[in-house]
């Protein structure tokens, strides 16, 4: 994306003889944004003032850019910068932008999870309406080709070192979320099938893993599904199991091990719901140690 800014050209061409001059003393390098100049033109029209030295357009993209600290940002106009409440942390457009400063986002997510608190610094890049590979509408990650693998958010092998609230082994999961993970459908392809990666780990949503045995952990022993799931689940619509062909009668699956399934429904989405809390309740025991979920996919050909 380009923007218009002005800059003061130092050359003097030729000399006015009539009417007087306006000075700018306060113009950091001579420069100007696009609307110190309409200020500054409109005040010299109202007094009868030349603006001098005379006034060029310069052109330059709002593109990353490197800063002083080790953030990267993006160039603007001096005033688009502060306007955006942004931070001056450089030079950038061979001088002309943000004062001849980029603006640095330092986002930072406290993103609450079962039993510890996470912060992250991401790097944030904004898209065209129009770029082909943008995600539709919904789909809060979302994933192209033939086959991959999905992630939870926050998932890994390793457990979280951190107590919950009922002073077990916290779990990986973030609370209270409610979202779509979207797999674009390529061409030639009608159907899609999830399993369980390779890792014990690899689908611990509800329940205790560290007193889960070996032979039940990230088996089909440990898959729970339908009524079962009601805290925190993984929503796959119309089901069937792979193994035999059979059609499952539910929608949902939580527990310490997955079923590799397939469905045809269509756009392919997965769905996650966790709830506020992974302690004890009236009703049900604690999850421990759970590390979310990593499934890969594969698409199935018509």
């Amino acid at each position: 994306m380009f923007k218009s800014h002005w800059f003061i050209i130092t050359i003097v061409t030729a000399a006015v003889t009539a009417g007087s001059f306006t000075k700018f003393e306060n113009l950091e390098e001579n420069y100007l944004d696009e609307e110190e100049f309409a200020l500054a033109a409109n005040q010299s029209e109202r007094e009868g003032k030349l603006l001098f030295p005379f006034i060029s357009i310069v052109r330059f993209a709002n593109t990353e850019c490197a800063s002083s600290s080790a953030m990267t940002g993006t160039c603007l106009a001096r005033r688009e910068c502060n306007n955006l409440n942004g931070t001056s942390t450089g030079y950038c457009a061979s001088r002309r932008g943000s004062s001849k400063r980029p603006i640095a986002y330092p986002v930072g997510l406290h993103l609450p999870s079962y039993g510890f608190q996470k912060c992250s610094r991401p790097a944030l890049i904004q898209l065209g309406c129009d770029c082909p590979g943008i995600a539709p509408n919904g789909c809060l990650q979302y994933y192209t080709g033939t086959s991959g693998t999905i992630n939870s958010f926050n998932y890994g092998t390793a457990a979280n070192t951190a107590l919950s609230t009922s002073q077990v082994t916290g779990t990986r999961q973030i609370v209270n979320l409610n979202y779509g993970i979207c797999i674009r459908m390529e061409a030639g392809y009608c159907a899609i099938q999830y399993a369980q990666t390779s890792n014990e780990y690899s689908f611990t949503v509800t329940g205790d893993v560290e007193g889960a045995d070996d032979t039940v952990l990230g088996t089909d022993v440990g898959a729970e599904n339908d009524g079962d799931c009601t805290t925190d689940f993984v929503v796959i619509p119309n089901p069937y199991e792979v193994s035999n062909g059979d059609a499952i009668d539910t929608d949902r699956f939580c527990g310490i091990g997955f079923v590799t399934v397939q469905t045809g429904a269509k756009p392919f989405v997965l769905y996650v719901v966790t709830d506020g809390s992974e302690g004890a309740t009236a009703s049900t025991s604690p999850d421990v140690a759970n590390r979310g979920f990593s499934l890969t996919y594969t698409q199935v050909a018509c």
